[in-house]
């Protein structure tokens, strides 16, 4: 019974009980039949209503939704100073739902992609843009470089480079921030907890090395260190550690064996074992400079950092482990493809004319 119908059927009942009338006399007054007058005093009349009426109301939805926005909200812009650069306390989706599922406000079901969406409802997400060249010198060597490698066998070349890795599933550049404001530098200068990764891929070949897996208190300890004896360095890779951690560790060997190229960019370290290479019979390829397109492994590295990141890396112990695991379980099956994409990328550069 509706509740208009409740409604009649209570002043139906008032009238037969208060007034002391009879059933036809109602009917007449209300406009009905003596028969429905008598059904709705069956169903319940007055009281029937009042415990409608009188009924508790059920939580909305929405309220639990606006309710976790704002916890997700709150828990993304909490920073923590440390020196004079700031670090984001709950740097991850992950780390987010962590927090909110221990402190019980939402249920342990609740998946990191809901959080990511909630976020992107309340704030903007702002990524740190990579500044390309500009120089037309840099655009001329790029295009002459990519003209000569355009003819090369991909399967005979060593690629390398650095990555670092972090806890952020957004990436070391993302920031969220408040609708229309602009990122934080300082912010955006370090995150908590990051490890850094050489790597060397060929056809049917893989190593991997972790380099660094320094907190930003031990980088800070170790720039201080660095200080006091007047070294000028960034405190990454130098050349004795290059030689010894990666180029001895068999990419190397694999590269006199089989008579590859060796690639790496124009980093300090790689310079300097520039010359141990060519001693052992090894052809560097001179690489333009600000040219990280024109690297394979650059593809591999957003494969692996996204199958990191499905893990929810929370603290460092987790964020090695699940590292390894993940580059153990790389096959050369995904290796190759990207190996095989060499010649179509300098063919992009070829067809831009150098530029990106």
């Amino acid at each position: 019974m509706g509740v208009a119908k409740l409604k009649l059927a209570a002043v139906a009942d008032w009238l037969l009980n208060q007034q002391n009338v009879k059933v036809s006399a109602v009917a007449r007054r209300l406009g009905v039949a003596p028969a429905t007058v008598y059904r709705w005093t069956k169903q319940g009349g007055y009281d029937a209503l009042l415990a409608k009426s009188v009924r508790p109301r059920k939580n909305k939805p929405w309220r639990k939704l606006q309710a976790r926005r704002r916890e997700a909200k709150k828990l993304t812009l909490k920073k923590s100073k440390i020196g004079n650069l700031f670090r984001s306390d709950f740097p991850s989706c992950a780390a987010i739902r962590a927090e909110m599922v221990k402190t019980n406000k939402v249920p342990a079901t609740i998946s990191r992609s809901t959080i990511w969406r909630d976020l992107r409802r309340s704030l903007d997400s702002r990524v740190k843009p990579r500044v390309c060249t500009v120089d037309p010198g840099d655009h001329a060597r790029r295009l002459a470089f990519a003209k000569n490698a355009v003819a090369w066998n991909a399967r005979k070349i060593m690629f390398t480079d650095e990555s670092t890795i972090s806890i952020n599933c957004g990436g070391r550049r993302r920031q969220w921030v408040p609708k229309g404001a602009k990122a934080d530098p300082k912010l955006m200068a370090t995150w908590p907890i990051t490890i850094q990764i050489w790597g060397a891929i060929g056809h049917n070949f893989k190593k991997f090395v972790i380099i660094r897996t320094n907190s930003y208190e031990e980088k800070k300890a170790s720039k201080k260190k660095r200080d006091e004896v007047g070294d000028d360095s960034r405190g990454g890779l130098n050349g004795t550690e290059y030689k010894t951690r990666c180029i001895d560790r068999g990419p190397g060997a694999h590269c006199v064996a089989h008579k590859w190229k060796w690639w790496h960019d124009g980093a300090k370290c790689h310079v300097a074992c520039r010359p141990i290479l060519i001693n052992r019979g090894i052809t560097v390829i001179d690489v333009p400079p600000r040219s990280p397109d024109c690297n394979v492994i650059e593809q591999l590295w957003s494969l692996i950092k996204h199958r990191v990141q499905y893990h929810c890396p929370q603290t460092r112990q987790e964020l090695i482990a699940i590292v390894n695991k993940v580059l153990a379980e790389l096959t050369y099956a995904e290796i190759n493809p990207f190996v095989d994409s060499f010649r179509s990328k300098v063919q992009h550069v070829v067809d831009s004319n150098g530029t990106f």
